[in-house]
């Protein structure tokens, strides 16, 4: 990232055994949780990597969670420390392709439509 720390998520683990957002700062090797997944709320067990945009905020996907049960696409503010779920995903081609694909496949399209709205 452009600050000089590693940003990455765990599948599982955090506060509701969810999975989170953590950063590193390999300078004065700290590693820092900064976000707990809430399963319905912002999705769970995120999979994929974390996309930094030119903006500095990042997006990913989680596997399960979300108001269908089927995952997220998930937007976090690290200025802000806030994230903002941008996406439901339900049992469709979306989410054979996110389970399976992860986001390479949300940035083709999807994820091309959300950022263009």
């Amino acid at each position: 990232s452009v600050d000089g720390k590693l940003y990455g998520m765990t599948t599982y683990g955090g506060l509701n055994y969810f999975g989170v957002i953590f950063s590193y700062d390999y300078t004065i090797n700290t590693f820092t949780k900064i976000y707990d997944f809430t399963g319905a709320g912002s999705g769970s067990y995120p999979l994929g990597s974390l996309v930094e945009a030119t903006d500095g905020t990042f997006y990913s996907t989680c596997s399960t969670g979300g108001i269908y049960g089927f995952g997220t696409v998930f937007q976090y503010n690290k200025t802000t420390s806030t994230l903002i779920k941008k996406l439901d995903l339900f049992l469709s081609r979306d989410f054979y392709f996110t389970h399976f694909f992860g986001l390479e496949y949300l940035k083709i399209t999807t994820f091309w439509l959300l950022l263009q709205s």
